[in-house]
């Protein structure tokens, strides 16, 4: 990079675009760290941006909306979770601290950042996923899980993004905390575990959660290739998948979170079938009124969203609509006013927004 051949672009620009600690952390992950050439790269700076800055500050957005003080830790103590989730994440909270700590170390600053973009992938498109209700319903585990998870990870990603990680710790910092991140401890891994060792050693001495976490993932991940392959969209529930499994069963937890994540009813095993995973897609009415209830519900949480409405707000829904719609309301009423945050449904007309799903019409308004 040369100011002379101005072959590189202006930081002030990057700054203003992507912040600082985006090109900061840009500059500590790749090989100039080593003493190598690189050709540098705004790409790379916009994806840290996306994919580790604004999906970090993202979860901590969403805790805040359903925050609950009273169930923060004034430790760093956590009292173990029996559900899947809390302790696959914690899992993999321990192995974040594990290679980030072994990176600094050994002065490698490429190695110590590098599983930072995994981790919160995880956290965000996984953890969070799939704990979203559980936070919502206000689940002691889950909240104090995420709270002691962001407030870890606030500190181990200070030395690499000292600003965002600043601003994280004063949102979540609690009186018995440092004044900054910066003066806070270094976490610790409670077991010295060596580099992924968990993955090499006999199943029963491994983080089996670890393993049968990644098991679960994959079907869910050869699901939804099924889904989009067959043109059913993932809002239309289906009545059962199988799957041809070499070696145990999964607990019921993992299952339910399959049958979540790819709206199925039922799993089953069979060692018999050509593929690893067989979605049943033939679609029942039954299934089918499941699926247009499913759209409904998406349609009003759009509506929602474009209202300006904050998930806590509740509403007041008038709908107007044939008897097939009434019918499909009336049916699924409870959840859809727990969905919706509604204090009830009434039907009337209207001069709102117009929801249409396959044959069915319904004119919508929501009322704060």
């Amino acid at each position: 990079m040369s100011k002379l051949k101005n072959n590189f672009p202006n930081p002030a620009l990057l700054f203003d675009k992507y912040g600082v600690d985006a090109l900061r952390f840009y500059l500590m992950s790749c090989p100039v760290m080593n003493g190598e050439d690189i050709n540098f790269s705004e790409n790379s700076v916009q994806e840290i941006s996306n994919k580790i800055i604004n999906r970090f500050n993202n979860v901590v957005a969403f805790y805040e909306l359903y925050r609950d003080v009273s169930l923060e830790a004034m430790s760093y103590k956590l009292k173990p979770s029996l559900n899947v989730l809390d302790k696959w994440i914690m899992y993999r909270l321990e192995g974040l601290i594990y290679e980030v700590t072994d990176g600094m170390e050994k002065y490698d600053m490429v190695l110590a950042t590098r599983p930072f973009e995994l981790f919160i992938e995880d956290l965000s498109t996984w953890y969070l996923r799939r704990s979203r209700d559980r936070v919502k319903d206000g689940e002691v585990e889950a909240k104090q899980t995420l709270y002691f998870v962001l407030k870890t990870l606030a500190r181990l990603m200070a030395p690499f993004t000292p600003f965002v990680s600043e601003s994280v710790w004063l949102k979540l910092k609690n009186e018995n905390d440092p004044a900054s991140v910066h003066l806070a401890e270094w976490p610790k891994a409670e077991r010295r575990l060596e580099l992924f060792e968990f993955f090499k050693s006999d199943l029963q001495k491994t983080k089996k959660v670890l393993l049968d976490m990644a098991i679960a993932r994959k079907i869910v991940s050869i699901g939804l290739e099924a889904r989009q392959k067959a043109g059913i969209k993932v809002r239309q529930t289906l009545s059962s998948l199988k799957w041809k499994t070499t070696g145990g069963k999964l607990l019921n937890q993992y299952l339910d979170l399959i049958k979540e994540e790819l709206n199925i009813k039922e799993i089953f095993f069979d060692d018999k079938i050509e593929s690893e995973v067989v979605l049943d897609t033939e679609i029942t009415p039954e299934l089918k009124e499941e699926g247009d209830f499913r759209e409904f519900v998406r349609a009003i949480q759009d509506i929602r969203k474009k209202m300006g409405l904050t998930p806590s707000d509740v509403i007041s829904l008038f709908v107007d609509t044939g008897e097939e719609g009434k019918r499909l309301i009336q049916k699924f009423k409870k959840e859809i006013l727990k969905i919706i945050m509604a204090s009830g449904i009434e039907f009337k007309e209207n001069d709102g927004e117009m929801v249409k799903i396959d044959e069915l019409e319904f004119k919508t308004k929501i009322k704060k």
